[in-house]
């Protein structure tokens, strides 16, 4: 099973709790046993339609050989940017590419050259802003 596989089945899974929800809401129970067990139950399949998707990003993941490691390092690079550059186009540079990097791996088929595009944008862009003669920091 793939990440795409994963990502079907956890929607499917999200689908069946709401018209379990949807079920609830038409259908009164009078009995608070049975009423409390349905609500369980609703419960436990929002909990693994949830548990579906991290999988299905967990696996995605790890065919596009990005540790979780490199995108935290790239987003805490690109937040202490922020904390230095002064300047505003340099800022939405950054904040775009980091937010890109996130639209990639939440993408109904996450692609390999897709993530490592928009992960290289981060380092380009806080590369950029950093630089001297961008009004960045200088090095030293």
């Amino acid at each position: 099973m793939n990440a795409g596989d994963l990502k079907a089945l956890g929607d499917a899974y999200s689908d069946f709790a709401s018209a379990l929800v949807d079920w609830r809401a038409a259908n009164p129970i009078s009995d608070s046993t049975l009423g409390g067990q349905f609500d369980q139950l609703v419960a436990d399949a929002v909990a693994k339609s949830d548990a579906l998707g991290e999988a299905a990003l967990t696996a995605a993941l790890a065919n596009l050989q990005v540790s979780v490691a490199d995108l935290k390092a790239a987003t805490q690079k690109a937040q202490h940017a922020l904390t230095v550059i002064k300047d505003v186009t340099m800022a939405l540079s950054i904040g775009e590419a980091v937010v890109g990097v996130a639209a990639s791996l939440l993408a109904p088929t996450v692609s390999v050259g897709t993530v490592a595009s928009q992960l290289g944008g981060v380092a380009q862009a806080v590369q950029k802003a950093m630089a001297p003669a961008s009004g960045g920091p200088a090095s030293g």
